[in-house]
């Protein structure tokens, strides 16, 4: 039997030997891709993204890498690797190299364009700091606009960098008499999430409750404010918040049947047997096959 370091050796990313010829992909090319792999290799042994998993390296993405190691800036290359980054699922490696090729392009609206994708993408998997250095070169553009500046807030805030994300909240609520409800609950609902980070309870409540007055039909907002407020022991304003939930027009029945069991179990508490039965009977209407609202209906009879 093999003994596994022997098996970690033969799928190192630093065992040239093992890969297949990238030249076999880029003949044209007369390059040294021997010392480009290994210079990606040492890379790769940094940051160790492999843990340890017996996996090889996709040799087309390690070909891509090494020519654009001699040929930087190639746009063809790039993009070809930024794919097989995608493909491969490397979603924040595929957006920092396409933050890049932005750089480069010549138009300023499609510049803009792909650097807010490109926070966006980083974002998405929580890269703050990477997301809000795209994000800063879109407001340098003069098509800058507010809902960039508030993905740059969350930018800042998935990074911790709170000091710069107080600043730009502090910015786009500077027009608050103006705005839209809808958008005015969206940036004190930043604004909660900011305050989390920043350990402050308290101001993620007040926040919470803000968002909620300005948009009294956000479920997502309702469901914080119920949780946070659960979590400190006021069951009052939890309740509050989950009657915004049961009152939403668009009525999804897995969310409502929990808003309602939510209800039930805060009832329970209350020693209110008739008000807990009447809500979890309303949530197993909603989803019959809730088995929490089963179980609390059994502990109540």
């Amino acid at each position: 039997m093999d003994h596994p370091s022997e098996k970690r050796k033969a799928c190192s990313p630093t065992n040239l030997n093992q890969w297949p010829n990238p030249t076999r992909r880029f003949a044209p090319i007369r390059i040294d891709l021997v010392a480009a792999l290994r210079k990606r290799a040492q890379v790769l042994r940094n940051h160790r993204p492999y843990h340890g998993r017996n996996e090889r390296p996709d040799p087309l993405e390690y070909a891509a890498f090494a020519v654009l190691a001699h040929l930087p800036g190639h746009r063809g290359l790039q993009l070809r690797l930024a794919a097989l980054y995608a493909s491969a699922g490397k979603v924040a490696e595929s957006a920092r190299l396409r933050n890049e090729m932005a750089d480069s392009e010549p138009d300023e609206s499609e510049r803009f364009r792909l650097y807010v994708q490109i926070g966006q993408a980083l974002l998405a998997v929580g890269e703050g700091a990477d997301a809000a250095v795209a994000l800063e070169k879109a407001l340098a553009l003069p098509l800058a606009d507010r809902p960039t500046r508030a993905l740059l807030l969350d930018a800042y805030t998935a990074a911790g960098l709170v000091e710069r994300a107080s600043a730009t909240l502090g910015e786009l609520l500077a027009d608050a008499k103006t705005i839209k409800s809808e958008e005015l609950a969206t940036l004190y609902h930043r604004q909660s999430k900011l305050a989390a980070v920043m350990g402050d309870h308290d101001g993620q409540l007040q926040a919470l409750k803000k968002a909620l007055d300005a948009d009294r039909r956000s479920v997502v907002i309702a469901n914080e404010l119920a949780d946070l407020a659960e979590s400190i022991g006021d069951d009052e304003l939890a309740l509050r918040a989950l009657r915004v939930v049961a009152a939403n027009p668009i009525k999804d029945a897995k969310v409502l049947a929990l808003a309602y069991l939510r209800q039930a179990r805060i009832a329970h508490r209350s020693k209110d047997r008739s008000r807990a039965i009447i809500f979890v009977k309303r949530a197993l209407q909603e989803n019959p096959d809730l088995e929490e609202a089963k179980a609390l209906l059994d502990q109540l009879r």
